[in-house]
C-alpha cells in the first residue's frame, strides 16, 4: 500500500483535478457491487494497520503491554461505527489474540480516527501509511509495535463502460 500511496501521490502532482477517497469497507461487499456490473475494482496491494495513540494519551492511561489491556475499559479505544462491540485479531508470531471491546468512540470515517488519536481521545486503528508520518514525528506512537492486525486487499473502484481517464490510468 505504501506503493499505492507512492503512486496516488505523484498522480496527484501530476494531475490538479484528481481527487482519492480513502474508505474503510468490507473487500467482500465492494466485491459485490463489481460483479452486478456498477464498478470495476482493481487490486492494488494489501492495506495494513498500526495501532497507535498519542504520546499524551499514552502519558496519562499508560502503555499497554498485551492486547488483553485493550479489553474491558481499561483503556479507550477509538473504533468504527457498528452498532456495538468490536472484534479484532492481533497476531505475534504463532500467537493471536482475538480483542472483544466496546469503542469509547464510534467514527465512520478513518481521517476522522487519525485526528481522534492525535487529539488524544484514545488508542486508534488506522492504515500504516496515514499514521507513518505521525509516528515519525512522534505525534502518534505504536501501540503493541511487537502485534500485528494483518492486512486486508486494497483496491481502486471507478465506473466501468467509460473511457479510463489519463488520471485513473496513472493510478491503474
Amino acid at each position: 500500500v505504501a506503493e499505492a500511496a507512492g503512486l496516488l501521490s505523484a498522480a496527484c502532482r501530476g494531475y490538479t483535478n484528481l481527487g482519492a477517497l480513502y474508505t474503510v469497507i468490507d473487500p467482500a461487499q465492494a466485491l459485490e457491487v463489481c460483479r452486478r456490473g456498477l464498478e470495476v475494482a482493481r487490486r492494488i496491494g494489501d492495506m495494513h494497520r498500526t495501532v497507535s495513540a498519542s504520546p499524551a494519551y499514552l502519558k496519562r492511561c499508560g502503555v499497554p503491554q498485551h492486547p488483553s489491556e485493550l479489553e474491558n475499559g481499561h483503556h479507550r479505544l477509538l473504533g468504527y461505527f457498528s452498532w456495538g462491540d468490536e472484534r479484532f485479531t492481533l497476531k505475534r508470531g504463532d500467537e493471536e489474540y482475538e480483542v472483544h471491546t466496546r469503542p469509547a468512540i464510534a467514527l465512520d470515517d478513518t481521517n476522522a480516527m487519525l485526528a481522534a488519536g492525535l487529539a488524544g481521545l484514545g488508542i486508534a486503528r488506522t492504515a500504516t501509511f496515514m499514521v507513518e508520518p505521525y509516528l515519525a514525528a512522534g505525534t502518534l506512537q505504536a501501540v503493541l509495535p511487537e502485534w500485528s492486525r494483518g492486512s486486508s486487499p486494497g483496491y481502486v473502484v471507478y465506473p466501468p463502460n467509460r473511457q479510463v481517464s489519463a488520471k485513473v490510468s496513472a493510478v491503474i
